[in-house]
């Protein structure tokens, strides 16, 4: 076999599967650039010029208008004679990347259906039951993979999107402010006196609800009163600056030493 033979079949070779050639070629040529501007969105979001949500639909249109140019570009290089071999491999490696990052678009598109319907939201209180486990706090993060709640334990739930498309997802119409006060006092002190004092310098609080302040003394003794509040804030989305009002309305007010704390 001489050179020219080999020539010769390197070129038919070529000329067989040049499609699937550069079906591959456009394939890698389609990752590098989702991932250099995916990098780069994340990079804007870093320094603030995108929420993070917006970074996440901003990645989901990038993926889809790639994809829908891939594909256009590859049935533009199709050619009769090769097309059984160009199915074969495609399907092969669509089917292999596909399965890899199913979870990835599981996640993808549950978060597309979250963040355009608004059903959960950042800084509100939810519920989210699967089955005879329950998880509830405030909805710290909503990104692509995740939703990150934080617990009244001040816990970090990550729950993957792909979760939260089963689960029973409750939001309370209200959210309830607690805070449980410990007291000191003398043997002078007029418990009824304080009370009405503390719901006076509650009610300066304008993130609450000021019809539903209820404040009861639970225990009593004498050198000290312990009492709990309770009151639902106006918009979900202020329940840390409504506690972080409070209680420095109390501890700025009350001519008295007190001890704060959120109840379980």
């Amino acid at each position: 076999m001489n050179l020219i033979t080999v020539i010769d079949y390197i070129m038919k070779f070529w000329q067989s599967f040049q499609p699937v050639f550069y079906i591959l070629i456009g394939l890698a040529v389609f990752l590098i650039v989702v991932g250099c501007i995916n990098r780069a969105v994340k990079k804007l979001r870093e320094r603030g010029a995108l929420t993070r949500s917006a970074e996440g639909k901003f990645k989901l249109i990038v993926i889809f208008a790639g994809l829908a140019i891939y594909v256009t570009y590859v049935f533009t290089i199709i050619k009769a004679e090769t097309f059984w071999i160009l199915a074969i491999v495609v399907a092969a490696v669509t089917g292999l990347i596909l399965y890899s990052v199913r979870s990835l678009f599981e996640n993808l598109f549950t978060f597309l259906i979250i963040s355009s319907s608004n059903i959960i939201r950042e800084g509100e209180r939810i519920i989210l039951k699967f089955g005879d486990e329950e998880i509830e706090g405030y909805v710290t993060e909503l990104n692509e993979y995740y939703v990150v709640i934080r617990t009244h334990h001040n816990a970090f739930v990550y729950v993957p999107n792909s979760r939260i498309a089963q689960a029973i997802i409750v939001r309370p119409s209200q959210t309830t402010l607690k805070l449980k006060l410990s007291i000191s006092v003398d043997g002078s002190t007029n418990v009824d006196q304080l009370i009405k004092f503390l719901e006076d310098v509650v009610l300066r609080s304008k993130l609450i609800n000021k019809s539903t302040v209820q404040i009861r003394p639970v225990e009593i003794y004498e050198n000290r009163i312990v009492v709990v509040i309770e009151a639902d804030v106006l918009n979900p989305r202020n329940v840390d600056q409504a506690y972080a009002e409070i209680v420095d309305l109390v501890r700025t007010m009350l001519p008295h030493r007190v001890r704060i704390e959120v109840p379980e």
